[in-house]
């Protein structure tokens, strides 16, 4: 109870065949043995006001007389306390809890007493978008600590579950507490604490979607932003590989992306392309993270076709054509390309070896040379070349 004066009631009793019902006494005391009361009366009904009382814990009993002077027996003990103090609260957060979080592991250093006789019943939290418990209500007062029933209470706690998913994380959460003892007095706190919540992943914008069709031999930048609004990004990694989805070989292991911060990162970036496997076709996967620990993974955001490995061939003609020819002939030299695959081939002809002499048929396309290999035998524009 709260109060020092309050009335207290019992169920009436009767002396039908006797004297009849003269009075009740009631006795309240501080003590069990009732040696020093606090307060008496000889009520004539079924109830007394009782006032005068202190902050302590009471006893009360009572008994009733008859007009003959007979008294029943004491009636079994019943007890209530008188509680005057609000409890308080000890909040030991200092600047308060700064970490992003994505799960409800944050534990809070925020105590509790009661001064008075009446002990902590329970502990309760209501979280706004705004400081002193303005804007928003995300979660109206609800119990995170129940049953408690002692003096004080210096535990670290949590969040409960039911609370913890109403926060939001586009705003900071204020977190109010307010402690209730048993005489139901309370005492609340206004921002005892913040949560930063962030349970959203990165996004992205790719726009290297599809992939790059162009067979490269060097490296070019490709233009894969980031964002997270909330608790921002915190860096990001890709990783090469031979076979879509992260099969065949890994090329390259996951390497950081440089710069990446902030609320958003848009500038292009480079791969290490020397590391790319050559005449192939190289899955680049990325993987984005934020402060509060959520990760996104861009499995094949796009793939580079690589090729820095010249086209080959095999002379079937090697040595020359000794013979003297007064018509020309089809020639046995055969291309190919394993990776990005042929895109022609061109032949000239001059009178002296290794490309000097008079040039007799400047370069001139050969027919057909496409694909991964040409086997095809091919001719030289006999006329143009040098006679005798």
């Amino acid at each position: 109870l709260s109060i020092t004066a309050f009335p207290l009631a019992w169920e009436a009793v009767s002396d039908i065949d006797g004297s009849g019902l003269k009075n009740y006494e009631l006795q309240v005391a501080t003590a069990a043995d009732y040696t020093t009361l606090s307060f008496s009366s000889a009520p004539l009904g079924a109830s007394a006001y009782v006032s005068g009382l202190t902050q302590k814990y009471y006893y009360w009993r009572l008994r009733a007389l008859d007009n003959a002077g007979n008294t029943g027996l004491w009636s079994a003990d019943r007890n209530f306390r008188v509680d005057l103090s609000t409890p308080t609260v000890t909040n030991n957060m200092g600047s308060g809890d700064l970490a992003w979080r994505k799960s409800n592991d944050g534990v809070y250093d925020v105590d509790f007493a009661d001064l008075g006789e009446s002990l902590i019943k329970q502990v309760e939290v209501r979280v706004t978008s705004g400081a002193a418990q303005s804007g928003t209500v995300f979660a109206d007062w609800t119990p995170v600590l129940t049953g408690i029933n002692a003096a004080s209470y210096t535990g670290d706690w949590q969040l409960v579950t039911g609370v913890w998913d109403l926060l939001q994380s586009w705003t900071t959460n204020y977190v109010s507490v307010r402690v209730v003892d048993y005489s139901s007095q309370t005492y609340t706190l206004n921002d005892a604490f913040k949560v930063f919540k962030d349970t959203v992943t990165p996004s992205y914008v790719n726009g290297e979607a599809g992939g790059d069709n162009t067979w490269r031999k060097a490296g070019r930048n490709y233009n894969v932003d980031f964002a997270d609004p909330y608790s921002r990004l915190a860096g990001a990694k890709y990783e090469a590989w031979t076979g879509a989805a992260r099969t065949g070989t890994q090329k390259k292991a996951l390497t950081s992306i440089p710069s990446v911060s902030g609320a958003s990162f848009g500038a292009d970036w480079t791969v290490d392309f020397a590391a790319l496997e050559d005449s192939a076709t190289n899955y680049v996967s990325i993987e984005l993270y934020d402060v509060a620990g959520n990760t996104s993974t861009i499995t094949d955001a796009f793939y580079i076709r690589k090729d820095t490995t010249p086209p080959s061939n095999v002379n079937g003609e090697a040595g020359g054509d000794n013979t003297w020819r007064k018509a020309g002939r089809d020639y046995n030299v055969d291309f190919a390309d394993a990776g990005s695959g042929l895109n022609g081939a061109k032949y000239a002809a001059r009178t002296g070896a290794n490309y000097t002499g008079s040039l007799k048929v400047a370069s001139t396309t050969i027919a057909g040379v496409t694909g991964a290999s040409f086997n095809t035998d091919w001719g030289v524009d006999f006329a143009s070349l040098e006679d005798s």
